[in-house]
């Protein structure tokens, strides 16, 4: 097998969000007591991950909202320690906290691979984007702002995945037909989560299992399964890459 590399990830630290959008991609408000992982519990399942996946091109943390974690700057300071193995690194925001001194000095450590990207959904949600944009402009650190008000927002505004409860598709040619059209797996190769030391391919792929629709072990990786080497669990996310579509397709919108 050829070494692997991963195209993007996503490290949830938590649900936990201070917006509630309806069509949060990672259904963020539908979570009744998000659980905030502890900063000891992240370092190792970052320690796992990398074990496991020897370069990711794109590492992005995100959430719910990753800046309500206050070990934030203390994960960013642990995944120093991974930089070679790591392409681009960033954390997804808001717009709504200001960085503390600590998560702003432990980025500018991390080198010219990373940056932040501030979601602004307007004044009214987003109050502190532009501070934030004006901050990160003083203190040079990379960073984009993507528009998501309703005048020309990025890539058309928010996407409606559905709620899942209804199987749409009823045979597995219809669930292909889904897959072959999905931006996740064709466009970016998957968007894999990595929530509580495990890793879907995609979010509705994950809140199908959390809500028992589709729980099929090959079409997710449990970094704490130590059953598996890490060299089966590799052959398991190339196998996810390989997929031609996923039981979360029969649902997705």
């Amino acid at each position: 097998m050829e070494q692997l590399e991963m195209y993007q990830t996503g490290i949830v630290l938590t649900m936990a969000c201070n917006l509630k959008c309806r069509l949060c991609s990672n259904y963020a408000p539908y979570y009744d007591r998000p659980e905030l992982y502890s900063i000891d519990f992240l370092k190792e399942m970052m320690r796992r991950y990398f074990t496991v996946v020897p370069h990711i091109r794109k590492l992005m943390v995100s959430g719910g909202e990753p800046l309500l974690h206050p070990a934030l700057d203390e994960l960013v300071l642990e995944l120093r320690k991974y930089r070679d193995q790591i392409g681009t690194f960033g954390i997804i925001t808001n717009g709504t906290i200001v960085p503390n001194e600590k998560l702003l000095a432990a980025v500018e450590g991390f080198g010219c691979h990373f940056h932040f990207l501030i979601d602004n959904y307007g004044q009214a949600l987003s109050a502190k984007a532009e501070e934030i944009d004006a901050l990160l402009s003083a203190r040079g650190i990379d960073h984009v702002v993507r528009n998501y008000t309703e005048t020309d927002p990025h890539c058309g505004g928010f996407i409606d995945f559905g709620d899942l409860s209804v199987r749409r598709a009823q045979t597995e040619a219809e669930a292909r037909q889904q897959f072959a059209k999905c931006a996740y797996p064709q466009k970016y190769h998957f968007s894999f989560d990595l929530i509580g030391g495990v890793m879907y391919p995609c979010g509705p792929c994950r809140r199908c299992k959390e809500l028992g629709i589709a729980n099929d072990y090959s079409e997710y990786i449990d970094l704490f399964d130590d059953t598996l080497a890490p060299e089966r669990q590799r052959e398991k996310i190339e196998r996810i890459y390989a997929k031609t579509h996923l039981a979360a397709c029969a649902y997705c919108d």
